[in-house]
């Protein structure tokens, strides 16, 4: 966020992002049939300060994912959509391993 951005305006970012995930996760499960859970096993958001955030999502393991790691990025940003009053916002990476774990971050 921008200097001078209060601290209410960036909880409100961080706000969108999880629940542009947590959206995400919805659509999935629906598709594979399933009430929640098929993309995200947890969420751990917080505020860096008055003008920064992070996000870091721990998602299905690899042997039980159905989307590829570009294809969770791209419908993430999609659900997010326009971060209003965002310097920055980047989505950082999607590994697939044991514990497969995104990051997101604005400033």
């Amino acid at each position: 966020m921008n200097e001078g951005t209060p601290a209410v305006r960036t909880h409100d970012a961080i706000r969108q992002l999880q629940d542009g995930l947590w959206k995400l996760d919805a659509e999935i499960s629906a598709e594979q049939g399933v009430q929640s859970g098929a993309l995200v096993s947890s969420v751990l958001s917080f505020a860096l300060g008055d003008m920064r955030g992070q996000i870091i999502t721990e998602l299905v393991k690899e042997d039980k994912a159905v989307l590829t790691g570009p294809e969770v990025l791209r419908r993430w940003r999609e659900h997010v959509g326009e971060i209003p009053g965002a310097k920055q916002v980047g989505i950082l990476r999607c590994a697939w391993s044991r514990v497969a774990v995104q990051r997101s971050r604005f400033s």
